[in-house]
């Protein structure tokens, strides 16, 4: 039976090829489900003798990796490696737990509820999980992520056709599980500001979020964030998992952080690497069909 298991991605960008455990510039939560140590080590030796094999020069990038020592282990292996440690904030739920807003939080969000008011705009909140509504929404979903993006000045993931790929495909498939919930909150009809998150109960782990530019001015991102945390709160998960390395002041609230671990890499084609424990097997990796390396 299978005894370990992870999704990585791996795609071509100037003539490199790029291994990562999320989007190529992210820094997404990640880590090898596997039923113990020694599976899960040999499931990353894998990964990364993957890399080494590859046909062209190669990136790898896994992030999220919760136990430092399988960072550090797997880095003293490979070439041009680096482990860094970031920390994901979050929110911990107990009986009777009051949302941990910072004071000058809840100013803004009565401010925009005022300015909301004051411009006669109808404000609706809603969370959605019937997949063909999810499959409705994805298109407005993805409109707001490009402009925000846009509007920061960043390039998106959604300009590059294959990473738009795997977002729609992961969106696709984890709204057909039941896994998928999108949080929207609308003003005047438009679509101001979303979260996509998954239910991962008893975590509810949030996957991205944006808010329209042209809204800006309501706040909308920060109103939807404390909807959504007071209703996840409310449905019984006993923690929410904002997704990433943000800085808590970046977030409504948080009164945890999470430590993670990311390792780097990158080396030459077809140079053998090899990275076992004694008396682990090695792990099957699964290469793409079609054309590859």
């Amino acid at each position: 039976g299978t005894e370990a298991a992870a999704l990585v991605v791996l795609h071509e960008r100037d003539g490199q090829w790029q291994v990562t455990s999320g989007r190529p510039d992210g820094d997404d939560v990640w880590d090898p489900a596997a039923v113990s140590r020694a599976a899960r080590r040999a499931l990353l030796a894998g990964v990364a003798e993957f890399a080494c094999s590859l046909s062209s020069r190669w990136y790898l990038r896994l992030t999220g990796l919760r136990d430092p020592g399988d960072a550090a282990w797997l880095a003293e292996h490979l070439p041009n490696s680096r482990m860094t440690a970031v920390a994901v904030p979050g929110i911990r739920f107990g009986p009777g737990t009051e949302l941990p807003i910072p004071h000058g939080a809840r100013r803004s969000i009565v401010r925009s509820g005022r300015r909301i008011r004051q411009a006669r705009l109808r404000e609706e909140i809603g969370f959605e999980r019937e997949p063909r509504r999810l499959a409705e929404l994805r298109s407005e979903v993805e409109a707001v992520h490009l402009a925000r993006d846009d509007d920061a000045g960043r390039a998106s993931d959604l300009d590059d056709p294959a990473r738009a790929r795997f977002w729609r495909a992961a969106y696709d498939l984890h709204a057909a599980s039941g896994e998928l919930e999108v949080a929207t909150l609308r003003l005047g009809g438009d679509l101001a500001a979303y979260v996509v998150g998954l239910d991962d109960y008893p975590a509810y782990r949030v996957a991205d979020g944006r808010h329209a530019p042209k809204w800006r001015q309501y706040s909308p991102g920060r109103r939807l964030e404390a909807w959504v945390a007071e209703r996840v709160r409310d449905d019984g998960f006993t923690e929410l998992d904002w997704g990433g390395s943000i800085a808590p002041g970046n977030v409504i609230a948080s009164n945890f952080s999470d430590p993670r671990w990311s390792v780097t890499a990158a080396g030459e084609p077809r140079v053998p690497v090899s990275i076992r424990e004694a008396g682990s097997r090695p792990a099957a990796v699964v290469r793409p069909a079609g054309p590859g390396p």
